[in-house]
Order: C-alpha cells, then structure tokens, then sequence
C-alpha cells in the first residue's frame, strides 16, 4: 500500500480527498493534518510514502515544511495540492524538493500520476501549469527555452514525448491518430530546433521542465 499523508487546514477538503484516493486500491491516506507542525510530528513519528502539501498553512507555510520534512524523512515523496499557481510559488516549491504541483482544480486522475511519479523518482507538474512554467523559463533564460513558440496542442504533444509516453498513449490521451501525432511532432521540432526525441528531450532537462535523470 502507498501510505499517504494529506496536509491541508481545510479538514472538508482533506476527508474528501480520502474518499477520491480511495477509488485507487493500493493508496491509502493514512491521516489528515491542519497544519505543518502537526505533518512534521507525524513524519518523526511514522514517515508515510507521500505527503500532499497545502501551501497556504497557519504559522509555517508549506514550502518551509517540504524543507523540513525532506531533512526529516529525505524518502518521503511531497507533492503540492493547494490553491494557487502564482509565481513564485511553484518554482520555490519545486525548488524546496517538492516532487509536484497541483491545483485544487485538478483532475484526480491527475493526483494519482503525480503520486505514482513521485514514487518513480519523477517530477509532475499539472500540464496546464507546466505550460506557463516553461514560458517563464523562456522569458528568463538568456540562452532561450522555446517553448513559447509552441501552440497549445503542440506544447500537450511536446510534454507527453519528454515524460516518455509511447505514441499510442499520446493518441489515446488527446483523441488524435498517428498521422496527426507526426504533424504535431515535427511541428515540435521545427520551432524548438532539434531533430529528434533525444535532442526534445534534453532541451526539456535544460530547461527545467522535467527531471535531469
């Protein structure tokens, strides 16, 4: 079982997220906490597999705990659930060690991979975020990511090959057919100039926009 630990101040939110997790038979959220003192006594106590990290917490705030509970339990998967997606909330949490960010408004199945990734030694940023990370990250690199170039379609495409999904994932994910995944790809290529995968792939490490392995 994937014992998981949800740390929001919004207790409603918390034992409903309990009742979404459950649909998942191997997880299990093992308790619900208010506040990040309350989360670090707990990972002292019992370290479970993944925390879910609000951000916006009484006293400590959750980026401050993701610290602390890394050099407490550095096994310990933490992934952002919380309300905002502002800059530069996401970037600092990632920075802390987080391992995702997520939205409230996500979809659950959108949870879910963030865990198992997690648990994978992968990062997983909600895509729709991930997007406007990457067009930070081109704004503010001197040496340029590209990513902004991409139009919506292209930039879901793009995200999908740098996490390794195989073609017939792609096509099932956004209803397309193969034909259609090859436009889209060497549209991919054209705009961020590389020639293949590999190349797509280590732009996207550069860049920060996913995990160097």
């Amino acid at each position: 079982m994937i014992r998981i630990l949800v740390v929001d101040d919004h207790r409603v939110f918390g034992v409903g997220l309990r009742s979404i997790l459950g649909a998942w038979p191997d997880l299990v959220v093992v308790g619900v906490v208010g506040s990040a003192e309350e989360a670090l006594e707990r990972v002292r106590l019992d370290p479970p597999e993944v925390v879910l990290m609000d951000l916006g917490l009484p006293g400590m705030d959750g980026i401050e705990a993701t610290h602390r509970i890394i050099a407490i339990a550095p096994v310990v998967k933490v992934i952002c659930l919380t309300a905002s997606d502002e800059d530069p909330y996401p970037f600092q949490f990632m920075a802390a060690g987080g391992k995702g960010y997520l939205t409230k408004g996500c979809d659950p199945a959108e949870i879910e991979l963030a865990i198992r990734h997690a648990l994978a030694g992968k990062a997983f940023i909600q895509p729709a975020l991930a997007q406007k990370m990457a067009l930070h990250a081109t704004e503010h690199r001197p040496d340029g990511c590209g990513f902004g170039r991409l139009a919506r379609r292209e930039f879901e495409v793009m995200l999908m090959i740098v996490r390794g999904r195989d073609n017939g994932a792609i096509c099932q994910s956004l209803g397309i057919n193969g034909k259609t995944l090859s436009t889209q790809r060497h549209r991919v290529y054209e705009k961020l100039g590389v020639v293949n995968d590999v190349e797509l792939v280590r732009l996207a490490q550069r860049c920060g926009l996913i995990d160097k392995p």
